[in-house]
């Protein structure tokens, strides 16, 4: 194939020349080679035979889509769209070609073009006006091998297949490790929030039903989501560095109370989708979309951010940096409070620097490393992201938010079993304790002590005193948003107040509409505090966007039993795939229906495989059939193994029945949740 072939190709229709000729201008001034056809006579042979062969030979192939290519059921445009559609179904899935590009408001679900345009992220510049950002992107693809047609036709007998589907945030490793060793109220007040930032579940791409996302009236107009942004270097290595900046954007911007931002879970769930700007801000429910790309040339950064108002597609602002990599942070500064000003939020003005004291730039880039394997959670990045915290803190012996994350990264090693609890705890506890001697105002370190001392210790009163510590220190960012959850989540632990509690897990639901985590966890405290008719709405919500969450499907069964909709519930518990926690719903729902002999069968089933690992889970059922005797017996081997989910035993209904026997107050009295 010539060289020619790395060279795009316009499609629009006459009387859009003008703005085509601007994207045409902009394009070819960063050195991309552009067909542009100009002529008014579109006709003869050899024509006809220049344009085919141009469809045939281009890189990449942009049609420019408006009222006036919507106005007209004839054109030569029209033939270039049909011959760009063919060549494109005899391209690899993951090779890009087809760009359609939007120049005005033409909306796309009415937009008159082939379908395959649909299958594809369009782009929207009003008027022909392009950003840095498109052509970042188009260089990007441009310096890969050229999309090449297959030469046997029969490579080409199945068209390639892209579905454009609501993203989803299904329960890969992550999410299994909350299910069956932090329990369901635990998940908030020690496990969920010990990895908020340093453990998100990411998307499982292994399936993608569809999901309904409830429609969101009222959206402020400031409000945001920030994008990840695209990894564009050369080796395509620095992925953990442009994720690392995307949330600490989020991080930043979350600063402004004036501002709604919605969480990474959330965002990053369209990471690698091609999905329209409106249709994500429609599911996130946010006025305003940030994003951009980050291209590393050894010490050099080229940083490309745009923001783009959902609405219609207008690039509010945009901007390109050209930094090295030691001024990071001062980069990141500049970006949020300029994305800020252009949302007329005074960010600069009012809001607080983090007290944590900012490590140096390699050592914040192996922080980031560590909390990419992390955030991917495949098996063993736990293991990994260990090594690469030590290896920042060899490096840099005196960052307070190395020896932080050290610490947090510890107490889930314990609860994931790759360490004993013990060896945890104590690691766990020495590099918090490091972590405070540098930096004692530090909240990141008093809330990882407060997640030691809930979780490993069950030391309530002192937890709830760093979690209050690193509030004060950090008002408004994500230590002290999370930490607050995390004092209204052990006071509810103890108490079973619960108002305050769900009013802001509403709020993290609303900043992160897509997180199954949150949803989970705002259903749980509903059904721990009784309010079964909400929490049957919530798990409702959690499963449209996400079926297949084994623990969201389990509890929902529990709450179904608990309102009397048994036949309901046994049709949700046969869905579930978690075998401990499918068993666990089943016995106690064919005890309810009469079914004895089921229920004893799924009861033993349990107890037989299941014993050493989820005494807990048996205590339960044991419970709800009213024998306490063995409940007590479970729940004297769960508190002896430190399992995770016996904190919940205060408000657990399923102990209902059990409540009025001496051993349950001298159990709770045990696990610190009475005086």
């Amino acid at each position: 194939m010539p060289q020619a072939s790395r060279s795009v190709f316009l499609s629009y229709a006459s009387e859009d020349a003008e703005p085509a000729r601007r994207i045409c201008d902009v394009l070819r001034a960063a050195g991309i080679e552009v067909w542009f056809n100009q002529s008014e006579l579109r006709s003869g042979d050899a024509w006809d035979q220049k344009i085919r062969q141009q469809i045939r030979d281009c890189s990449l192939f942009l049609p420019i889509i408006s009222v006036n290519t919507d106005a007209r059921t004839e054109g030569y445009f029209r033939l270039e769209w049909k011959l760009a559609v063919e060549r494109s179904r005899l391209i690899a899935d993951d090779a890009e070609f087809l760009i359609p590009i939007v120049i005005d408001a033409t909306p796309d679900a009415a937009a008159r073009v082939p379908d395959r345009f649909r299958e594809v992220q369009w782009s929207r510049l009003p008027a022909g006006e392009t950003p840095a950002v498109l052509v970042e992107r188009i260089s990007q693809l441009l310096s890969r091998e050229p999309a090449q047609a297959p030469t046997d036709v029969r490579a080409a007998a199945k068209p390639p297949v892209h579905r454009v589907t609501a993203p989803q945030v299904v329960p890969g490793p992550t999410s299994k490790r909350l299910l069956l060793l932090i329990a369901t109220l635990a998940v908030m007040g020690v496990g969920y929030f010990v990895t908020r930032e340093l453990v998100v579940p990411q998307p499982d791409t292994h399936s993608a039903p569809s999901q309904t996302v409830p429609v969101r009236t009222g959206i402020q107009e400031k409000s945001i989501a920030v994008l990840p942004f695209v990894d564009m270097s050369e080796k395509k290595d620095q992925e953990y560095f442009s994720d690392g900046l995307s949330e600490e954007l989020i991080d930043q911007l979350a600063r402004n109370t004036d501002l709604k931002v919605i969480a990474r879970t959330s965002s990053f769930s369209f990471k690698g989708k091609n999905e329209d700007v409106r249709s994500i801000a429609t599911k996130l429910g946010v006025a305003n979309l940030l994003e951009g790309s980050v291209r590393k040339a050894g010490p050099d950064l080229r940083i490309t951010a745009q923001l783009i108002r959902a609405s219609d597609g207008v690039h509010l602002w945009s901007q390109s940096y050209e930094r090295k990599l030691d001024n990071v942070f001062q980069l990141q500064a500049e970006i949020s409070t300029t994305v800020a000003k252009a949302l007329n939020a005074a960010l600069a003005g009012n809001v607080p620097p983090p007290a944590d004291q900012q490590p140096d730039a390699e050592t914040y880039t192996l922080i980031l490393k560590a909390k990419y394997f992390t955030d991917r959670a495949n098996k063993g990045d736990l293991v990994r992201a260990n090594g690469v915290l030590k290896e920042a803190v060899q490096r840099d012996p005196n960052s307070s938010p190395a020896w932080a994350y050290l610490a947090g990264n510890y107490v889930f090693q314990g609860f994931e079993g790759d360490i004993p609890l013990s060896d945890a705890r104590a690691a766990a506890f020495g590099a918090v304790q490091r972590a405070l001697a540098i930096d004692p105002l530090s909240a990141q370190a008093h809330r990882r002590l407060g997640n030691i001392l809930s979780a490993y210790d069950w030391d309530w009163d002192a937890a709830t005193l760093e979690y209050e510590q690193a509030v004060k220190l950090d008002p408004t960012g994500s230590d002290g948003r999370n930490a607050k959850l995390e004092v209204l989540g052990t006071e509810f632990l103890r108490t079973g107040k619960a108002d305050e509690l769900i009013d802001l897990a509403r709020a993290e639901v609303e900043r992160n509409p897509l997180d199954s985590t949150a949803l989970e966890y705002l259903g749980s405290v509903q059904y721990y505090a009784g309010r079964l008719t909400d929490a049957a709405k919530t798990y409702q919500a959690l499963l449209e966007i996400d079926p297949g969450y084994s623990n969201g499907q389990s509890t929902y069964a529990l709450v179904l039993l608990l309102l009397g909709r048994t036949t309901e519930a046994l049709t949700v518990a046969g869905k579930v795939e978690e075998e401990p926690l499918k068993l666990r719903a089943l016995a106690c729902i064919q005890w309810t229906l009469g079914l004895r002999a089921n229920s004893d069968e799924s009861l033993h089933a349990l107890a037989a495989k299941y014993s050493k690992d989820n005494p807990y889970s048996i205590a339960e059922v044991y419970a709800y059939r009213h024998e306490a005797n063995a409940a007590f017996d479970s729940l004297e081997r769960a508190f002896q193994q430190r399992s995770s989910a016996i904190v919940n035993l205060n408000t657990n209904p399923l102990f209902n029945a059990v409540r009025g026997d001496p051993r349950f107050k001298a159990m709770l009295s045990k696990l610190k949740l009475v005086e």
